[in-house]
């Protein structure tokens, strides 16, 4: 990796980002990209009954770490294996390749963030109160497992560098836009949102601060130093953190 190269988070395919696009026909983007990975392990043959959910689990956890890592290009299957604990053969029980690896590792993580951020917002917080929950789930899952915040906040580097993942631009990431989007139309409709700021600006606000934030925690290992960090954030929107110059 380039030293700074991390720093230089290019916004990829954000105008797809609020299109529907051909690439999804209608449906919801992660049903379609989920039905892919699901239809490239099933053409390996392997029968359904003989899958090992924990072995898959491993190989999940272990690549989103030297995805995160190393990045798409530097991380081998070998590499992923020793992580795991298995053969590199063993992967392709799973997997058809690396690419169809990835893809797994870019969807599943993205709804499992996606998962624990809707659970943590209830329908009568105003918006700071829902960014404050997102930002406690966010410390939380970190916590619980510091891959997903190095993957999450380099992995649409790597989706912006190969033409073969582009669908993941207007998939998964598209998903948790819309998301973003929605708390910031309902804080409107209930006056929190100021009127001269679109809600297309707030949700890129939240999907910047929300990576950036995960890249500080994913490269910086120090789980008390991201807790601070995002408390600080929180503080900075609740509008506890600065006070105004006094004359």
């Amino acid at each position: 990796m380039v030293p700074g190269e991390v720093l230089c988070v290019p916004r990829v395919g954000i105008p797809a980002w609020r299109s529907e696009g051909s690439l999804l026909g209608g449906e919801r983007s992660e049903d379609v990209l989920m039905a892919r990975s699901a239809g490239a392990r099933r053409r390996l043959g392997r029968p359904p009954a003989s899958e090992s959910a924990e072995t898959r689990e491993r190989i999940i956890r272990a690549a989103r770490d030297c995805f995160g890592r190393y990045g798409y290009d530097k991380t081998s299957n070998q590499v992923i294996a020793r992580r795991a604990g298995i053969t590199s053969g063993a992967i392709y029980h799973y997997f058809e390749s690396k690419q169809d690896l990835f893809r797994a590792v870019a969807i599943e993580t993205q709804a499992t963030v996606l998962q624990r951020f809707r659970a943590a917002l209830r329908d009568d917080m105003t918006v700071v109160e829902k960014v404050g929950s997102l930002l406690d789930a966010a410390v939380a899952l970190h916590r619980e497992d510091s891959s997903m915040a190095r993957f999450v906040s380099t992995s649409p580097m790597e989706i912006s560098r190969h033409e073969d993942f582009q669908d993941l631009a207007t998939g998964p990431l598209l998903e948790t836009l819309r998301f973003f989007e929605e708390i910031a139309r309902e804080g409107r409709e209930r006056g929190e949102v100021a009127p001269d700021v679109t809600d297309a600006a707030v949700a890129d606000m939240l999907m910047a601060t929300t990576t950036g934030i995960a890249l500080f925690g994913g490269f910086v290992e120090d789980l008390s130093a991201h807790a601070e960090t995002t408390a600080a954030f929180r503080r900075l929107v609740e509008g506890t953190l600065l006070r105004a110059r006094t004359s």
